[in-house]
């Protein structure tokens, strides 16, 4: 018995697009092998992405027997683990949807990137232990605009040097 490959493309996508703003995401992808409750779900990110010390994970699909215990976001290996728990598994060929609070955006602009994910056996985290395992595509993250703003100058009279206040 092989592992699986995540089926129907995965996907990671910010709340916000922005560099350097921390959002929820939402991780997608279609699992080829049944994930057992106690199975283990690792995220790899890219350089310069980062998370909280302790991002909060839900699963929304499967939603109602599905649960995550013990997030652990590892800044050195950009690495997110958690187990899953619950009543319930995630059947095979399954759509596994789930969100992850506390995400902050590459800190500069970029073109679209991959994550990595591997699902792991519950009894462990080693090469013979994974389900499935697969490449989750990013979206680009494009520079911000400005809302609005103002530049308020103490003197208004031309050739005067004045204080000048930008918000």
């Amino acid at each position: 018995i092989s592992k699986g490959s995540l089926a129907g493309g995965g996907t990671f996508s910010y709340g916000v697009t922005t560099p350097g703003v921390e959002s929820t995401v939402t991780v997608s992808f279609t699992a080829k092998g049944r994930i057992k409750a106690g199975g283990s779900v690792s995220v790899v990110l890219q350089e310069d992405q980062e998370m909280t010390g302790s991002p909060v994970v839900i699963f929304t699909s499967p939603a109602s027997d599905v649960t995550v215990s013990n997030p652990t976001w590892t800044a050195g290996t950009k690495e997110l683990v958690f187990q899953t728990a619950g009543s319930g598994s995630i059947v095979e060929d399954g759509r596994v949807t789930f969100t992850i609070g506390g995400v902050r955006s590459p800190s500069s602009v970029t073109g679209a990137s991959t994550a990595s994910v591997t699902i792991y056996h519950p009894d462990g985290t080693n090469a013979g232990d994974v389900v499935d395992a697969g490449t989750l595509t990013m979206g680009a993250i494009s520079a911000g605009s400005i809302a609005s703003g103002a530049f308020e100058s103490a003197i208004d009279t031309p050739g005067v040097r004045s204080q000048v206040t930008v918000t």
